[in-house]
């Protein structure tokens, strides 16, 4: 039996059809592909069941992945990433199109700016975003 922080094949593809193959930080297409836990599982993973759900996750490339992880505060500051206290389903993301709400079955609807200043480029460097 998969733990709870676990995204099993249905929430995958509903992840899928979400993001319509695109990563959802930076929008680019691709073939490989990253299932990121918005709210970090922590040693050992999680017994929270709301942890294995569409709005806990991303579809995003390797590098874009890789850049959350590495960018710990600003990803935080722009959603990627939530504390363990926070629904995933109540805290917007800046997706690549910009800031969203993520549901548990798969939705997206629109959220107010957050004011977030700028976003690391693919390369891991900064790139400014307009605010939207």
């Amino acid at each position: 039996m998969a733990r709870g922080s676990e995204f099993n094949d249905k929430t995958r593809e509903t992840i899928r059809e979400r993001s319509d193959e695109r990563c959802e930080r930076c929008g680019n297409g691709g073939s490989v592909w990253h299932f990121h836990h918005r709210r970090p599982r922590g040693m050992g993973g999680t017994s929270r069941k709301d942890s294995g759900g569409a709005a806990n996750a991303l579809l995003l490339h390797p590098q874009c992945h890789e850049w959350v992880e590495r960018n710990r505060t600003a990803a935080y500051d722009m959603g990627y990433l939530v504390d363990q206290q926070t629904d995933p389903c109540e805290a917007p993301v800046r997706m690549w199109d910009g800031w969203k709400y993520l549901g548990s079955d798969g939705s997206v609807t629109e959220a107010p700016s957050q004011g977030v200043r700028a976003v690391g480029g693919r390369d891991g460097g900064e790139a400014s975003l307009p605010h939207t």
